[in-house]
């Protein structure tokens, strides 16, 4: 069974979520209850449909955003308190764990392990005015997951570098920040024409493919580039075919994933609330009811 399994995704590269986009739709049914004409699929392709590039302006955040770029240095490059890092190569299909600071052969990206314990400041960021502005206008998206990232300068087109479609909901919402100073890379490319309205349509899915494997319709296509800029940043729905650009540098990049409930159905950030300064000020609002804060 696997083995067709590996040949039906090998040579026919439709697809359809079907089942789990009807989970997701019922996940969210449950918690905040909808109509028909009040579908949260159509809610959220209009919202990005409407507005494909939205910018977040996080200027009166710099100082706030300093802080998390200092400690993501630090998680990476010293690591004193020896966080576990999941890390990408090219010479293996699966991710690979370390907490050492070194690089491994051929590795393309490093990320960490809950990495809410290391910069909680990000609870505070997503809660400053530019967030909650943009986000007041389809409230049925909370916070669903952070990701903290290390790219290493590589040429390979696997994992993440190579083109994909997430499928972490029925709508997948992420913003990309750069957390390297005098970053001048993009971090992401992605065919803004390949947007679904509905993952459980068929619909062609590269899994993890490099350029020139990509349909021709595509290949051809002018890609959007974001990640770039180190206070505007556009929310990106990664339900499009897209990929992470295989770096020039040594780059951090910090990745906020916006769902309308917890990531892929269960998985839920973990945030330990002595490491929370202001977790008495953050704990009730409803925009990170999809944290889980442990004693």
């Amino acid at each position: 069974m696997r083995f067709f399994k590996g040949i039906i995704k090998k040579y026919i590269p439709y697809f359809s979520d079907f089942i789990n986009n009807n989970h997701y739709l019922k996940l969210v049914s449950k918690r905040i209850g909808y109509e028909n004409k009040n579908n949260p699929e159509e809610l959220l392709y209009k919202f990005i449909k409407n507005s494909p590039k939205v910018y977040i302006d996080c200027t009166e955040s710099k100082k706030l955003l300093e802080v998390i770029r200092e400690k993501s240095n630090k998680v990476f490059f010293v690591n004193k308190n020896n966080h576990l890092f999941k890390v990408a190569s090219n010479i293996s299909d699966n991710l690979l764990e370390t907490t050492s600071t070194k690089f491994l052969e051929q590795e393309i990206y490093r990320f960490v392990v809950n990495p809410l314990e290391c910069i909680p400041e990000v609870l505070e960021l997503v809660l400053t005015e530019s967030f909650q502005k943009i986000f007041a206008k389809i409230k049925l998206l909370k916070l669903a997951n952070v990701h903290l990232r290390l790219s290493s300068p590589n040429h390979f087109e696997k994992h993440t570098t190579g083109f994909h479609r997430d499928y972490n909901s029925f709508t997948t919402l992420k913003i990309f920040i750069p957390l390297t100073e005098n970053n001048d890379e993009h971090f992401l490319e992605y065919f803004s024409s390949s947007l679904l309205k509905s993952t459980s349509n068929l619909h062609y899915r590269p899994r993890h493919l490099p350029l020139k494997s990509l349909k021709k319709k595509y290949r051809n296509l002018t890609s959007d580039k974001v990640g770039d800029n180190d206070m505007l940043f556009p929310i990106v729905s990664t339900n499009c075919i897209h990929r992470e650009i295989p770096s020039k540098t040594k780059k951090i990049t910090l990745i906020l994933t916006f769902l309308a409930h917890p990531d892929y159905g269960t998985f839920r950030p973990i945030l330990n609330k002595k490491n929370l300064n202001s977790f008495e000020k953050i704990k009730s609002h409803d925009f990170l009811s999809l944290i889980k804060f442990k004693d």
